[in-house]
């Protein structure tokens, strides 16, 4: 899922760039930020897309703090998914305290990491490709 965060979207460069990012990516899902919402409102409704519209000045902490609580609310279906849980619990367990697991969305690329540290290389790439058959099972995964 492609996901594109905007701010100055209620106009100018801002909501051109939406257009053109629109109109060339076909972007799934946009995060519309500025100061007007309606304008963020009625550029969503002429570009027919899904948008969530977050009206906030970003030159102030309290705007700035209202787009953070944003993101960390909107979490990827794979970070909720109830199977993808137990199965990072079922791995936890068997690490007992003897490494450690995470799982986390990529900051730059699509995709979810899978990270291990266990007593042995054959133990990572054991409990992280369970974890990723799970979420592959889930139909997390775009192959």
């Amino acid at each position: 899922m492609s996901v594109a965060i905007i701010t100055g979207a209620s106009g100018g460069i801002g909501s051109e760039f939406a257009r053109q990012l629109n109109k060339m990516l076909g972007i799934d899902e946009f995060w519309f930020i500025a100061r007007r919402e309606d304008r963020m409102l009625k550029l969503r409704d002429e570009l027919g897309v899904n948008a969530k519209v977050i009206s906030a000045d970003l030159t102030t902490s309290e705007g700035i703090d209202k787009v953070r609580d944003a993101l960390v609310k909107e979490k990827p279906a794979v970070m909720n998914d109830e199977d993808v849980k137990k199965s990072l619990a079922v791995v936890e367990e068997k690490i007992n305290g003897n490494g450690r697991v995470l799982l986390r969305e990529s900051g730059t690329e699509p995709v979810i990491r899978v990270m291990v540290e266990a007593e042995t290389m054959a133990l990572c790439q054991e409990y992280a490709g369970q974890i990723a058959e799970k979420i592959r099972e889930r139909g997390h995964c775009g192959e």
